[in-house]
């Protein structure tokens, strides 16, 4: 292959020239995958791989996106060799790095070993916004710390932050949360739907789901899971709550909200809720995520919105 065509070859799988990372990355797109396996068998469902190294005959070693990809059709006699067809049409040969690969499906997560896949083909799903947050004051609040952000993850210390984009159901939120260790009497991970009339510290209407642990038992405390709803003029209450529902120091927490105006479905590490009296009414509305109490360390990862 000569040097132009080689470079041309790289840019296609980069998207294009390479530039400075920023704090809010592109959109990027979210795939599906249908997994053939030697058996005769076939599993479908999402994965959070986003690129996969190729030992290209052609080009040496590629990591090429995820999404670029069409199918990937494996050679019987030598496990790892494969044919890949690019969504573009290109054609690429050699052997893929990959030991096995993880799928949510719709009966829990699945991990598949590559020994055993004879073709995978990727089906493109839409796309992840980018979403910018605004680091919140919270006057009146005493201790803790501003969240940090980056490109990683938010660091909640016991302040807020909102997104700067207003939303609308139907909706799909994704993260994963980590509460480092219970370092005080009790602590909350929350995640309001706010509307956009509303004060982002004080507001009179809301919505919140919040990871709830309890180190005391006071007054029956204990860990759980809630929904709390606000309406204009009254008090707050919860609407939905599981108890109990234990709260891990170091645990990875993968949540998946799928929010519409009637209803609320939550999957927790495989788990779902689904709450027909929790729906989302507000016709507009902004995120805001915060970490209870500021003593407590909330790491929030791989935050998406679709």
């Amino acid at each position: 292959m000569n040097r132009l065509a080689f470079v041309l070859l790289l840019a296609a799988f980069s998207g294009g020239p390479l530039s400075a990372q920023t704090a809010h990355p592109e959109p990027r797109e979210i795939a599906t995958l249908v997994i053939r396996l030697e058996d005769g068998s076939q599993i479908v469902g999402t994965t959070r791989v986003e690129t996969l190294t190729l030992n290209s005959d052609a080009a040496g070693g590629i990591n090429i996106p995820l999404v670029r990809i069409k199918t990937i059709k494996f050679a019987r006699e030598q496990k790892g060799r494969a044919k890949l067809i690019l969504q573009n049409g290109d054609i690429l040969q050699g052997t893929v790095k990959l030991g096995s690969i993880d799928l949510m499906t719709s009966f829990g997560k699945v991990t598949v070993p590559i020994q055993n896949v004879r073709e995978l083909e990727t089906q493109l799903k839409g796309t992840v916004r980018a979403i910018d947050w605004e680091v919140l004051a919270a006057p009146g609040l005493t201790g803790g710390a501003a969240a940090r952000i980056s490109e990683s993850e938010i660091l909640l210390q016991g302040r807020p932050v909102r997104t700067q984009q207003t939303y609308a159901t139907p909706l799909r939120i994704e993260c994963d949360v980590i509460l480092e260790e219970r370092s005080a009497a009790d602590g909350s991970f929350d995640l309001t739907f706010l509307p956009v009339d509303q004060s982002a510290n004080n507001p009179d209407e809301y919505q919140t789901f919040r990871m709830i642990y309890s180190n005391t038992g006071d007054y029956g405390s204990r860990d759980r899971l809630l929904i709390n709803n606000k309406v204009a003029g009254e008090a707050g209450r919860d609407v939905w709550i599981k108890v109990p529902y234990e709260v891990k120091g170091g645990h990875l927490y993968h949540m998946i909200f799928e929010v519409e105006a009637t209803e609320l479905r939550i999957t927790i590490d495989d788990q779902t809720y689904q709450i027909k009296k929790a729906g989302i009414p507000f016709e507009k509305f902004y995120l805001k995520i915060s970490g209870w109490q500021p003593a407590n360390r909330w790491h929030v990862k791989a935050f998406t919105i679709r």
